[in-house]
Order: structure tokens, then sequence, then C-alpha cells
């Protein structure tokens, strides 16, 4: 890497120096005595930071085999086909080389086609396609780095070597200002690769002096750069080897060539995931990171809603119907999720009124429509929240109404009997998702035509294109790797669970990609936000209001609390559905759907939700913050083991959270650490 930096910079130098000045690179012992002017580029070292933690092998991945491949454009082509003997499939894509590109913004993959929107300009190598293929021996890690270099010119006359240095200063700081990707220039055989990515260059310092050489006089002028980013080395075992030939002119796939892509700290909403201990640091604690996000997150919207005029309450579920007896108010208070949302409203409330919130508003606890087997009422509706709380209009959903769509409903719910091939009996036959948390999304009221089901669903969260993500270096709960007891990041449960989630409904989108523990990052999208943004879209087309109501049905034997879960509600109070109930339990891993990038009209829709979610979510988390830092009486709302993580999202807000999106991942990185909404609050706040 330290070669190939002097490269970089010896080929931006060497056309701003006169023609019989020399520019050498490499360690120097200084100009020789035969010369009179001589310029120099130096790579010095190369410094990694240390892995997290005491276990120096915690943040390895996987090796996969890899290779490249390139293309020549002519500045008109905008379709590029890879070869069919090429193996391993395209996960980055460059023009021109050094270029990462954004996979729906400037281009699409088609099979084994790379489609432009635009054409790349004509060049002999015009993209560069990086390919995956199988596991191999060996691993990957990842890590920040720090390069030093240094830029010297001499002369024997005095002032000649000031001159060259500013005609290379110039010349290095421009080129700097537009540097790219960078790969080592070691063998293909070597075992070894470092691939830096996102370099920033920064000027250090200029010194200049007289020293002999060769007992002869010279003048030195030197300038120092500090070179930051992030340097992925791959590894392979001594004597691994592809197992098949590849064809002429591409790289052989060996787990030394692994394409990804990385950011640094000075990027702002790149969009790979960042591999380090905490959500908001390298340093705190992910627990205490998730803790503090979703509890700004609920106080800042507790704090819009009462700004606005809306009520707001966190409703719980009650299943003994006696309990709301009036003669039953003592057990009632008795009730232990009741005493839990008491002392969490509590909280809130001193926080906000401590941040100007009138006495007369304030959030109150509610308890979520009782789920009776069987009835047409089990479902949440989209849109209602804004009216009077308790009132029918809020809380009585729209009945299913046409052929199709009772018929459905009947699906969703499991109201339809089927003879068994195997034994003949007739059995209940439900369609979708019937497990733990089985809410199926439905859409009621649209006059053209009536959409299916749609069921929660697991899927693999883009590694590029959508901002700054996370993934945790050290265990949490369920450790990540391959093993039938470990997870794939974001996974409800362990991989052994995944059988039992699909036996009970649950589709795993792009099943036949396996996942790659330490890499991929897996979130879930409910069938309400997948409700919500079918509505949306026929609204579209249809105009405001007539693209019907999103609702949501509870299903199986194992869901009854019928209230949208606390990210459900940012997503549907953004987009214009605030939900007829809201609970702050779980939404473990919680997923928004991400647009392909393409122009057709449904995923310019998403696109549009998304960003109005993203929107909100800066909303509700700069509002939430700000009363989480504002004491009361020299005293903080936030309890002690917390206040590392409040300053650490105080920093991360202030400096790197540049655009609404990076405010929405917070959100997202923080459901990956799996937990309920009210233990989190409940946990970081204190009542003063």
């Amino acid at each position: 890497m330290l070669v190939t930096l002097e490269a970089f910079f010896h080929d931006a130098l060497r056309p701003a120096l006169p023609g019989d000045v020399d520019v050498v690179t490499g360690p120097s012992r200084g100009p020789a005595s035969t010369v009179s002017r001589l310029v120099e580029v130096c790579a010095l070292n190369l410094k990694l930071a240390l892995p997290e933690g005491e276990d120096l092998a915690g943040g390895r991945e996987v090796a996969f085999r890899s290779g490249v491949h390139r293309w020549s454009a002519n500045g008109k082509q905008v379709n590029f086909t890879l070869p069919k003997d090429i193996q391993g499939e395209v996960v980055e894509l460059e023009s021109p080389p050094g270029r990462p590109l954004r996979q729906g913004d400037q281009y699409v993959l088609e099979g084994n086609t790379v489609r432009f929107y635009r054409p790349p300009a004509q060049a002999d190598i015009a993209v560069v396609a990086f390919l995956r293929g199988e596991r191999a021996h060996g691993f990957l890690e990842r890590r920040r780095c720090e390069i030093s270099l240094v830029t010297r010119a001499w002369a024997r006359e005095h002032g000649e070597a000031d001159k060259l240095l500013s005609s290379a200063l110039a010349a290095a700081l421009l080129a700097s200002s537009d540097i790219g990707n960078l790969d080592d220039s070691a063998p293909d055989d070597s075992g070894v690769r470092i691939r830096l990515r996102r370099p920033v260059v920064t000027l250090l310092g200029l010194s200049r002096g007289a020293e002999e050489h060769e007992e002869t006089p010279f003048f030195r002028a030197q300038a120092e750069f500090l070179i930051r980013g992030e340097a992925r080395a791959a590894r392979r075992r001594r004597g691994a080897r592809a197992r098949e030939p590849y064809p002429r002119g591409t790289a052989a796939l060996s787990p030394g060539r692994v394409p990804e892509i990385f950011t640094t700290k000075e990027e702002v909403s790149m969009s790979d995931v960042v591999h380090q201990k905490g959500i908001l640091d390298a340093s705190t604690d992910p627990k205490q990171d998730s803790y503090v996000i979703m509890t700004a997150a609920v106080l800042g919207y507790a704090w819009w809603r009462l700004s606005n005029g809306h009520d707001c309450s966190f409703d719980f579920e009650i299943k003994d119907e006696t309990l709301l007896r009036p003669d039953n108010k003592k057990a009632l208070e008795d009730d232990a999720d009741f005493r839990l949302h008491r002392s969490i409203v509590s909280k809130l409330n001193a926080a906000l009124q401590n941040n100007g919130m009138a006495t007369t508003k304030q959030v109150k606890v509610g308890i979520t429509p009782i789920y009776r087997k069987g009835s047409t009422g089990n479902m949440i509706i989209g849109g209602s929240g804004h009216e009077a709380a308790g009132s029918n209009e809020r809380c009585n959903p729209m009945f299913p109404t046409g052929t199709t769509a009772e018929k459905l409903f009947d699906l969703a719910v499991g109201n339809i009997w089927v003879q068994d091939p195997k034994d003949q009996q007739h059995k209940r036959w439900a369609l979708g998702y019937q497990g733990r948390g089985a809410y199926t999304g439905f859409i009621t009221g649209r006059p053209d035509g009536q959409t299916g089901l749609l069921s929660t669903f697991r899927h693999t969260v883009p590694q590029s294109g959508y901002g700054r993500r996370w993934h945790p270096t050290t265990p949490i709960d369920v450790p990540v790797g391959p093993g039938e007891t470990q997870k794939t990041w974001g996974m409800i449960g362990t991989k052994a669970l995944q059988d039992t989630l699909k036996t009970q409904g649950m589709h795993m989108d792009k099943e036949s990609i396996p996942l790659v523990p330490g890499r991929d990052i897996v979130g879930y999208t409910h069938g309400m936000i997948q409700a919500v943004y079918d509505v949306r879209w026929h609204e579209a087309r249809l105009g405001k209001g007539k693209g019907g109501r999103p609702h949501e049905i509870a299903v199986g034997d194992a869901t009854t609390k019928l209230a949208s879960c606390f990210p459900c509600t940012l997503f549907m109070e953004a987009t214009g559905f605030p939900p007829s109930s809201t609970h702050i339990g779980r939404g473990e891993s919680w997923s928004p759907l991400y647009p392909d990038g393409s122009t057709n009209s449904q995923q310019v829709c998403w696109s549009q939700c998304n960003a109005e979610w993203h929107q909100f979510c800066q909303t509700v988390l700069e509002k939430g913050l700000a009363c989480l830092l504002k004491n009361k009486g020299g005293k903080s709302f936030v309890h002690s083991d917390y206040s590392g993580s409040l300053a650490a999202l105080g920093a991360y807000v202030e400096k790197q959270a540049k655009a609404p999106r990076d405010f929405a991942n917070l959100i997202l990185d923080a459901l990956t650490v799996h937990e309920g909404e009210a233990k989190r609050v409940e946990a970081t706040l204190v009542l003063l």
C-alpha cells in the first residue's frame, strides 16, 4: 500500500515539475552529488488501529474467493455484460476506477448485465466490477489506518528547493482532493491484500533546512501529509488455491481480492457498514447506546404529538377484561404492566415539562383494544391516530367489503378449511406468518381492486447506497456466527430458529443467497408498513384518499396486542397514517423497504415515504436529545449508567449526522439490539 500511494503522488507531481527534475519514490539517502535538483515522494509508514477489546481476532470475518473484471467504454455504451465464463456475483462497481458507484442511484444489475443510467466516459479501462465467489480459507479484517507521507525537494541553489516544493505541493493538494480507492501492488498469489477505501489527505506541516550529501551542500524543502482511511486486509492460508482455472484477462478468484465499500469519519452519509463495539462510538456500550437512542426517540415523539395538538398515550395489553371494571381499580393498579407504564409516563412528563411543555399536556397510559378471537375487529388501523382517544372513529376498523377482501381476511386469520390429503382430515389453513408477533397487512376501502395479504418478511439490509449502518464487533446476547446457536446480525433468534419461523409462514427474501455472518445485517418489514407503501402508491395514481386505508390484522395464536410497535408508529406518523394505538414493546430489527433506484412509480413512492420517515426521525431524535441534555437543578434525567452513551449521541448528532437518513439509521441500528422500548426508557430515565 505504501508503494501504491507513492506511485499515485509520483504521477500527480511529475507533470507539475520541470522535465530535467527527477521524481523518485521510496526511502532515500538523499540526493547524489551528481544531481542539482531532486524531488522525493516517500510513504513512511502505515499504522492500523487495534481491534476493540482483548480479542485481537474478534473483528475478523469470513473470506470469499473474489475477482475483478474490467471493461473499456466508448462514451455511449450503457450496458456491460459479464462473459459467461466469469464466475462470481458483482458486489461492487467502480467507474472510473477507484470511484465506487451506488446501485440504484447510478446503475442497476440485471442478471450478469450492469445497466448504467448514463454512459461512462470513454476510456480503455472505464468500468471495474468486483466479484464475490465461494467461501475460502483465511479471513478478512477491517481497521482504521493512518499513513504518513513526505514530499521533499532538494536543490543546490538557494531558493530553488522552495520553488520546487511550491509546485509539488500545489499538485499534491489538487490530486489529494480527488483521490479514489487504492489497491496495494502485491502479486496476485501473495496471500495478503490490503485495500484503502475513501482516503482523506491533510497537510500536516512544512519545513526546510540545509544538509550535506556526499560532501555536497543541498537545500531541502519538505511537506508532510497525513492520510486517514480504512484498510481492508484479506489473508489466506499458504497454499490455498482457487479450485478451477479462470479466463485470461481476469483476476483469479482468491481470498486476497475481496471487494468491500468503506467509509471514514470525514465522509457524510456514506453507505458502508461500520464495524465497531458501540453504535455511536468504538468505545461505547452498544446496549446502553440503544437505550439512549430509543429513549430520545420516544421522548421526541411524545413532544411532537403534544406540541401539535394530539394526545399521546403508550398502551399496554390486558387479557383479563375484569380489570376494566370500576370495582377492580386496585387490581388494575397492581398489574405489573400498568405499574411499569405509569412509571415511564411519569418520567417522560417530568422531562417534557422541564423543557417547557405545559402541565396540561401530558403523556398518558392507555390500554389497547381488547382482542377477541375470531372477531373482524382484531385489527390495528392506519390513519385514525389523530381522532379522539377511545372514539369509534379511532378504534373501530372498517369491515372488509367485497368477495375478494372477505376471502383474503379469512385466509389471514385461518377461517379457511381444507382437507389434508395425508389423513383426509379437514384443517384450518392460514396464509402468511402465524408465529409470535404475527401481523398481516391489509387494505380496505379501495374502489378499484384489492391488494393481497402483506405478511412480515425477513430480508437482508443493503450494504451500500442507504447510509451508514452498524455491526457490532463484540457478542451481544446471541453471538454472531454460522453455528446453529449463533446468528447473522439482526436475526430474530438463532440460526436454528429460522426453520421454525419458516414453518410458521415467514417469508425469507432471497433465501437462495446464503447469509454471511459477520458481514450481513437482516431486517424485518412488518405488514402494516407494506400496506402503507401500497396505499401511498395507489394514491399517487388515483388521488389523495382514494388508495384505501391500511390495516394490520392480528393473526395466529400468539399475537393479540392490537397496537402498532413504536418503530411502525414513527413510519406511519411520518407518512400520514398515525396508528389507532401504539405500544412500546419490541420492534426487533424493524426495517423499511429499500427501493432499487429504478424510476417506476412504485419505487419512487417507496423513496418518497422513506424520505418523509427520515425527516420525522430527525425531528424526534433532535428534540428528544435536547430534552435529555437539559438538566434540572444540576441533575440529569438520564441515569448515570447511560451518561457516556448520552454524550456520544450528542457528539454524533453534532459532528456526524448530517442528513435526515443518518438519524433514521441510528434508530434502525438501536432496534437490532433486541429489547422492548418500555424497558429501555424505564432504565434510562430517572424521575426528578
